[in-house]
């Protein structure tokens, strides 16, 4: 049996892209994205809002370069596959971390809309 770990999110990216260059002359680029979730207090019976924090990373050329033009506040939707990666930290420490890596088609990131858009949209609504 065949088993994946896909994932689909959408959300705002929380920073402005992290570009890294890689042994082979490539880049990588990681985004921060948060997706809010409203959660109802049992006692008090009022929502508040959690935001859950996902790393994603960027691998393929035409979506990177794509990756490297976002900024912070962009809604963005990305489709990707789970991925664990385990490591020792400088005191020898065993750590995890557990990323989203985009699918390989270019379905795998979109913008909803831009933070510009954003304002664009608040004004004509006035």
């Amino acid at each position: 049996m065949f088993n994946e770990a896909s994932v689909k999110i959408q959300g705002r990216l929380g920073r402005d892209p992290e570009i890294r260059a890689t042994k082979k002359a490539s880049e990588i680029v990681t985004l921060s994205v948060a997706v809010n979730k409203r959660i109802k207090d049992k006692t008090s019976q009022e929502y508040t809002t959690k935001a859950h924090w996902f790393d994603v990373s960027v691998i393929k050329p035409e979506l990177v370069e794509k990756a490297k033009k976002s900024r912070k506040g962009a809604y963005v939707s990305i489709n990707g596959e789970l991925e664990k990666d385990e490591y020792k930290d400088k005191e020898g420490n065993n750590k995890q971390v557990t990323r989203i890596v985009l699918l390989e088609d270019n379905s795998g990131f979109s913008y909803i809309n831009t933070p510009s858009e954003k304002s664009a949209e608040a004004s004509n609504q006035q």
